[in-house]
């Protein structure tokens, strides 16, 4: 394991550039793998609404996100709310969660509809390829990039999707992870340190 890895954010791409080098399905960095991150523009930074991994290309799995978005799988947001943390962001809860609709016809109202297009369009991606690490440590990067968002409070903690991920297990080490764009990013700090189980 290294002991530093550094995150080489590329971006911003999005699904809907007419450029290749700015669309996250064909860009030449979409075809690694690595660590992602999904943000929307907010007070000339980008604000993270989720983060993820794919051991598979990039390329792939943004195929795969635009496919599950565009059904109704996952939320949608009204951009300008979600950029003040207001509580009805929500144009739609996807079908994930504790507070999903279990009636996926709903999500064909014109209303909710013409919002997915839009926060389709302004979504934007960012693709730190990482090569030469295993899955379990992109898992453990994940879960503490997550974990350091939600820990600096503030309107990056409170829009930031949550879900269940485990930053260390016993017996792993400890190790330190650099982000040279973190000022690009509301609350992403410079440097996390992903932390060795206490137990381990």
């Amino acid at each position: 394991m290294q002991d530093t890895v550094v995150l080489d954010f590329h971006g911003p791409f999005s699904w809907t550039a007419e450029e290749p080098e700015d669309s996250v399905l064909y860009t030449a960095v979409a075809e690694q793998h690595g660590i992602y991150m999904w943000g929307f523009p907010a007070e000339q930074k980008h604000l993270i609404v989720y983060v993820g991994i794919t051991s598979r290309s990039f390329r792939r799995r943004m195929q795969e996100h635009l496919e599950n978005q565009m059904a109704g799988q996952y939320n949608v947001y009204y951009p300008d709310k979600l950029r003040h943390g207001n509580a009805d962001r929500y144009a739609w809860r996807g079908i994930f969660g504790s507070a999903a609709r279990k009636d996926i016809s709903k999500f064909l109202c014109p209303d909710i509809l013409l919002a997915n297009l839009e926060h389709v369009r302004q979504v934007r991606f960012f693709l730190a390829p990482l090569e030469h690490t295993a899955h379990r440590e992109m898992e453990r990067i994940e879960a503490a990039i997550s974990a350091s968002l939600e820990k600096q409070g503030g309107l990056a903690a409170a829009v930031k999707e949550k879900f269940n991920v485990s930053p260390s297990l016993p017996g792993e080490e400890e190790f330190l992870v650099t982000i040279p764009r973190s000022d690009d990013f509301l609350g992403l700090p410079r440097e996390i340190r992903v932390v060795a189980d206490k137990n381990g």
